[in-house]
């Protein structure tokens, strides 16, 4: 793909070179500071996100089938999905976001997960061992550690309205997770 836009802007009596060389060290500092962070090797699922929660399984979840599906990550490194749905309401639509995000477990995530988990507003997630259940605003998180993955099932919603009705889905979601991982 890459490729394929540098050879266009070549045609177009462009050069390339700057964007591929800021592409490449973009990438180049990316890749340090994951490593950093990573701390010491530990096992990532080698399932991407999209492939552990299908669209029908949102569709399930949140009673409303996803308007668009994004996977993102880096093959060993971390892998994401998002799902952007839409609500009909009587008033017409909202929005709102589903998302899972796994990494390995560094101390970073480690350090992150024992404070967050300690939080006053932190609740225990039933079928979920090693795991806690945050909101904050329109956004709720459930994090937990499972066979070397740091996870994070997440809901966006427009409001803490949307966030409330939607909270059984993403705690569905998040244990159905932990048992596929």
């Amino acid at each position: 793909m890459a490729r394929r836009y540098a050879t266009s802007r070549a045609a177009r009596g462009g050069s390339y070179a700057p964007a591929v060389k800021h592409r490449v060290l973009t990438a180049a500092i990316v890749l340090a500071a994951l490593v950093t962070l990573a701390g010491h090797a530990s096992a990532l699922t080698d399932e991407d996100a999209c492939d552990l929660v299908s669209e029908d399984a949102i569709t399930d979840y949140f009673s409303t089938a996803p308007t668009e599906t994004t996977p993102d990550g880096e093959e060993g490194v971390y892998t994401t999905c998002t799902w952007n749905i839409t609500f009909a309401t009587e008033t017409g639509t909202t929005s709102a976001i589903a998302f899972v995000g796994i990494d390995k477990v560094s101390k970073v995530a480690k350090q992150d997960f024992k404070a967050n988990s300690k939080s006053r507003d932190a609740e225990k997630v039933d079928g979920i061992k090693k795991g806690f259940y945050l909101a904050e605003g329109n956004a709720g998180t459930i994090t937990f550690i499972k066979s070397g993955n740091f996870v994070n099932v997440q809901f966006l919603g427009s409001s803490p309205e949307d966030l409330d009705a939607n909270k059984d889905g993403l705690t569905s979601m998040a244990q159905d997770l932990h048992r596929a991982l």
